[in-house]
Parts: C-alpha cells; sequence; structure tokens
C-alpha cells in the first residue's frame, strides 16, 4: 500500500498529529510518514508516547496484511489513506458489467481513466462498452435462432467483457500496481436502478 511521503511533508504538524492518534485510521505506511516526519521537525516524543506509536504501526501493518489475504485478489490495492486517488474498484466494474452489462462496467473505468488525466482512453473504453454490448446482443439471438443457447449465456458474455475491460484495460492503462481509495457506488448503482426498473416493468407487462 503506497503513500507518498512528500504529501505528508506538506502537511502541518497538526495535520500530522491526527495521523498518530489512537484512533487513527489511516494505513501504517502513513502513520510511520507522519511519526518519522514531526521527529524530524524537533517534535519531541515521550517513551510511553514513542512505544505507542510503534505499536499502533506494528497492529496496523499485521491487519493490512491480514485483510490483503482475505480480500478479492483484483481489490488488493485499495487503501483507506485520504491522500490516494479515489476511484472506482475493480471489484466494482466487474459486478456492475455482470449485474447491469458491460456499457455500465466500461462507464466506471472511464471515469477512473478521466480521472487519471486520460480522456481519449476513456472514451474509446466507453465505445468499447457499447460496442460489446450490441455484439452481445446479437451473438445471443443468433444463438437463440439456431437454438444453440448457452446456459446462463448473458453473464457468460458479460464476465467475458468484464475481463476484457480488466485485462486490457485496467492493466495497461491504470496500471496492476496502483494503490487507489475505493469510490462509493450508491450513485452509479441508484441510476442503474433507475434505468432498469422501466425495462423490467415492459417485460414483465409484455410477458403477461
Amino acid at each position: 500500500m503506497s503513500v507518498k511521503k512528500s504529501v505528508l511533508e506538506g502537511k502541518k504538524n497538526n495535520e500530522l498529529y491526527i495521523y498518530i492518534q489512537p484512533e487513527s485510521r489511516f494505513v501504517a505506511q502513513a502513520i510511520k510518514y507522519s511519526f518519522d516526519i514531526l521527529k524530524q521537525r524537533g517534535e519531541i516524543f515521550s517513551e510511553e508516547e514513542t512505544n505507542r506509536i510503534l505499536k499502533l504501526i506494528e497492529e496496523k501493518s499485521l491487519k493490512e496484511k491480514q485483510e490483503s489475504i482475505g480480500e478479492e485478489a483484483w481489490d488488493k490495492h485499495s487503501v483507506e489513506d485520504n491522500n490516494a486517488i479515489e476511484l472506482f474498484s475493480q471489484l466494482s466494474i466487474w459486478g456492475f458489467s455482470i449485474a447491469f452489462g458491460v456499457i455500465f462496467g466500461s462507464i466506471l473505468l472511464a471515469f477512473n481513466l478521466k480521472k487519471l488525466n486520460k480522456p481519449k482512453v476513456s472514451i474509446i473504453v466507453v465505445l468499447f462498452g457499447i460496442l460489446y454490448t450490441v455484439f452481445q446482443f446479437l451473438a445471443i439471438n443468433y444463438l437463440e435462432e439456431i437454438n444453440f443457447v448457452i446456459k446462463r449465456q448473458t453473464f457468460l458474455f458479460s464476465g467475458v467483457g468484464a475481463l476484457i475491460l480488466h485485462y486490457v484495460f485496467w492493466e495497461n492503462y491504470i496500471g496492476k500496481e496502483i494503490s487507489y481509495r475505493k469510490k462509493s457506488i450508491i450513485k452509479p448503482l441508484i441510476i442503474c436502478i433507475v434505468i432498469f426498473i422501466p425495462i423490467i416493468y415492459s417485460i414483465i407487462i409484455v410477458n403477461k
């Protein structure tokens, strides 16, 4: 989990003290950097306070290692550090692609790319999402016409599209090792639900 020390060096002492408080929610590296910077600036810590901070860093490091083992492999670079860039997580993009369609996953990924100042690639990603959705629709219809229906074919096609978003676009244009804060999916989730309510309602009416 990467934290930029230069960012912390630009903060005032009273801001750095927030990082080393007992209830600190920051990652171990950020706490360590803050502690080191404060000492370099001549701040004095008692032996008891020093031991408390070192113990806090140790406990945070252990917790982060345990969490990284148990969490999804492609979300392992997400951090809670407020200095990290905020992006929609890889797991969120996968989930939206499967649940709502590749076009929605591509929009989330495009937001990330735009945030990273890669507007051209973000447009390409959205275009891919649109074209892949059209291809998926045509492919499924064709398979049904020739009576070659694959079980859960919609999810299968969506899963393939999600893999392309990850391995072709995320890894090549965002990177495998980038550390980021997870951006809330509440807004895009609400938008998707609002879009799908009339679609589901229309399907129910047609099938009556």
